[in-house]
């Protein structure tokens, strides 16, 4: 669907993860107990979602969508040619 949300457990964080659709675009945002870490961000094909270092460091992780042929991500490609990744700290520092 084109708004959806879902809880995710990730180096020992429990993170609501929301990605709704506004205007042909798909907008990330992430919440850890409660609070926003990241609020709406575009989201881009193979790019970070999380801007800054210090979110990486609150989440332990970053996240990006990897897509065929790097097309925006968009819902209707969900699971098909779109695909939504988390990479943890300790992979980012690899």
């Amino acid at each position: 669907t084109a708004n959806q949300e879902f809880s995710v457990n990730i180096s020992n964080t429990d993170m609501l993860i929301n990605i709704r659709e506004a205007d042909g675009f798909m907008l990330f945002n992430l919440r850890i107990n409660g609070e926003y870490v990241c609020p709406e961000t575009i989201c881009f094909a193979n790019q970070k979602l999380l801007p800054y270092k210090f979110m990486e460091k609150e989440c332990g992780c970053n996240f990006y969508f990897l897509t065929e042929n790097d097309n925006t991500p968009y819902y209707t490609d969900f699971n098909d040619t779109c695909f939504l990744y988390a990479i943890t700290e300790d992979e980012l520092n690899g």
